[in-house]
């Protein structure tokens, strides 16, 4: 149970998981990466089950390479790229049990994701300029965890959080945070 009248801020580290982003430069098949972010939020209980707040997130920019195919599916060189994203989400969270808690949630909010292509070999490399593209958008998020609170005021939580860029070509990341919240109560 969350505690009523309780105003929770947190934040912490993760690594990101980004399956397939899309590329900065056609012909470039997607290129998974791994990141480090960090998310922060603050989230106010309404009633002992039910938390609602706004979360912010941020990668780092991640570096990965990839081939670039042409239409007949042969390598005919490779790009390097980097990627990164930031956002925020308002959001709503299930919460059960007392010092260990379980919750669910759903968030729904705005966010870019970016994509820049610093490096190219093969045919025409030499003339190849920087290329960058960005998603900008509404993203919606899923997330479940657990959470130990250890004293009154203080927490430590893990959770899985899938997180996605809404419409258009997919934009998707995995969230992985250790998160540590200070809580303070108010009537």
């Amino acid at each position: 149970m969350a505690d009523r009248g309780a105003l929770t801020l947190e934040g912490g580290l993760t690594p990101v998981l980004v399956p397939r982003a899309p590329p900065p430069v056609p012909d470039a098949g997607g290129l998974p990466l791994l990141a480090l972010g960090a998310v922060a939020g603050v989230r106010y209980a309404l009633a002992n089950e039910l938390e609602v707040g706004v979360t912010g997130f941020f990668w780092a920019p991640a570096p990965s390479t990839a081939n670039l195919l042409d239409g007949q599916g042969v390598v005919i060189g490779t790009v390097s790229t980097t990627a990164t994203g930031f956002g925020a989400l308002l959001g709503a969270r299930y919460v059960a049990g007392l010092a260990w808690r379980f919750y669910l949630g759903v968030e729904l909010g705005l966010a870019r994701f970016s994509y820049s292509a610093t490096g190219f070999t093969g045919p025409g490399a030499a003339n190849a300029g920087p290329a960058t593209a960005g998603k900008d958008g509404l993203a919606g998020a899923v997330r479940a965890g657990l959470e130990w609170q250890w004293n009154d005021h203080m927490s430590v939580g893990a959770e899985v959080r899938l997180q996605a860029l809404l419409g258009g070509a997919p934009a998707a990341a995995l969230f992985l945070p250790i998160t540590f919240g200070y809580s303070f109560y108010l009537l």
